[in-house]
């Protein structure tokens, strides 16, 4: 939530507004009472004609009291004040892209997503000035022949190439102008497209034009904190090390390749294994080590399906046992057939002298404190 500043511009105009009328009020009620036929409609009249510098009573001259001699120059000031604020309200939008269209040395954001507002929020922790346009057509508005440094981070779920195009417009506005940024970035969600465009740049480059995906970019920085966790204990990395990753979306495939390089580097001969949890587990874990060298040569990825694809191919699942766990016992029998290739499933019960049920959700692996709701240990 944004917290709003308190309004003591609007709060220091009231208080004048009101100690102008209050003060007007007084000292015309103490020289216009000589006045024959005067009525206290006539001290409201000329009180409100002080704003205006109208009022006769205090423009006739002669000895005036001090609150009237106050009010007849603090009512004026304050009506000019009013002014003033009003102008600049109605021209502070004016002003604002007056200033955009001619700033130097910011940064420019295009596209209105939750990418953009990302690559936003870094660029102004870095203490750097931020100017946000919706599309290439608003880009002559935020100064693009100051700036230094433009990312394109529109909307690209329909046209995958739209951060692309914006870029190359940018590019085009800026070969015309003579002045411009000096780097472009397009943010592509699809990392294939990604990698395709990084490739094809390497192979033709323009100066200053580069492509990147943040799912990509956030993969390897945690692939990087995770390694360096792993291998940073006083005795290095265990011999054998085991990381889980669930899911098989953009972000995980990543991962894994991110895991898989950095443990390249700084696994010093030790083995990762990674479990790749999904329910396109195999089709997923299969497509990266074939592209991936260091996903297929430097670590072990095991393809380990979701629990509910489990269920859905025939291994057991288990029923809700309402008993307390100190009335549970559990036997583990050999493994059930089509439920992977590790791992003992119990048969577990739970028995009161009164009543018993059969197979409770929760399943513990013999010397493991891994629980599962069901389905296969890996």
């Amino acid at each position: 939530m944004t917290r709003t500043s308190f309004p003591w511009s609007r709060l220091g105009f009231a208080a004048l507004v009101v100690i102008s009328l209050g003060l007007g009020w007084w000292g015309l009620a103490l020289d216009t009472s000589h006045q024959p036929g005067r009525t206290w409609y006539d001290v409201v009249y000329h009180d409100l004609q002080l704003f205006v510098m109208g009022a006769d009573p205090a423009s006739g001259g002669g000895p005036l009291s001090w609150q009237l001699q106050v009010a007849r120059f603090l009512a004026p000031a304050t009506a000019v004040y009013a002014l003033l604020e009003a102008a600049r309200a109605l021209f502070t939008g004016e002003i604002r892209r007056f200033r955009d269209r001619r700033a130097r040395g910011h940064a420019i954001v295009v596209g209105e997503t939750d990418a953009a507002d990302t690559v936003t929020a870094a660029l102004e922790a870095a203490g750097h000035r931020v100017l946000r346009t919706a599309d290439a057509a608003g880009l002559g508005g935020v100064g693009l022949a100051g700036a230094t440094v433009l990312y394109a981070c529109r909307d690209d779920t329909v046209d995958a190439t739209a951060n692309v195009l914006t870029v190359a417009e940018a590019e085009n506005a800026v070969r015309r102008a003579g002045s411009g940024p000096d780097r472009l970035y397009a943010h592509v969600s699809d990392p294939d497209l990604g990698v395709a465009l990084q490739a094809r740049h390497l192979s033709c480059a323009e100066p200053g034009v580069d492509f990147f995906t943040l799912d990509v970019i956030a993969a390897q920085a945690l692939a990087a904190r995770e390694v360096r966790r792993m291998v940073g204990g006083p005795d290095g990395p265990a011999a054998r090390t085991r990381v889980a990753v669930v899911g098989s979306g953009e972000f995980a495939k990543a991962l894994v390749v991110g895991l898989a390089r950095e443990w390249e580097l700084a696994g010093d001969g030790a083995r990762l294994t990674v479990d790749l949890v999904a329910d396109d587990a195999e089709p997923v874990a299969e497509a990266l080590r074939a592209r991936w060298s260091p996903v297929a040569q430097t670590i072990a990825l095991r393809a380990a399906p979701a629990l509910g694809a489990r269920a859905a191919s025939g291994c057991r699942t288990s029923s809700t046992c309402a008993m307390p766990p100190t009335a549970r016992r559990c036997v583990w029998p050999s493994r059930p057939r089509g439920c992977g290739t590790a791992g003992l499933v119990p048969s577990c019960s739970c028995s009161t002298a009164s009543r018993s049920c059969p197979a409770p959700s929760v399943r513990k692996r013999p010397g493991s404190s891994t629980t599962w709701t069901g389905g296969c240990v890996p």
